[in-house]
């Protein structure tokens, strides 16, 4: 196919580009639409103060309760047990408002 036989605009360089162009647009019209799944936003704990002070009191009681198990002072049963204890305290003391001394 030579030059001369090119009788449409539709078969130009020029459509070519635009053709790219529209694709192109396309393209980052999807991803600007889609952006929170291609790329999730950070979850944020400080937003909700009662996560925040549920894992504020929780996480020191989880530790401890799982050193005493490793040490043997505790059995699988009473560790599961002290676990949900505390995570229910700690979920009450939360929804109250109030952090637990230390």
């Amino acid at each position: 196919m030579t030059g001369a036989d090119r009788d449409s605009l539709l078969d130009g360089p020029a459509a070519r580009i635009f053709a790219v162009a529209i694709a192109l647009a396309g393209m980052a019209f999807l991803g600007w639409m889609h952006r929170n799944d291609l790329f999730p936003p950070e979850p944020d704990v400080a937003a909700d103060p009662r996560q925040a002070a549920f894992q504020a009191c929780y996480a020191p009681q989880a530790e401890r309760i799982a050193r005493d198990a490793e040490s043997g002072q505790l059995n699988a049963e009473q560790a599961a047990l002290f676990k949900n204890r505390a995570e229910a305290f700690c979920a009450d003391q939360a929804e109250k408002g109030r952090l637990p001394t230390q």
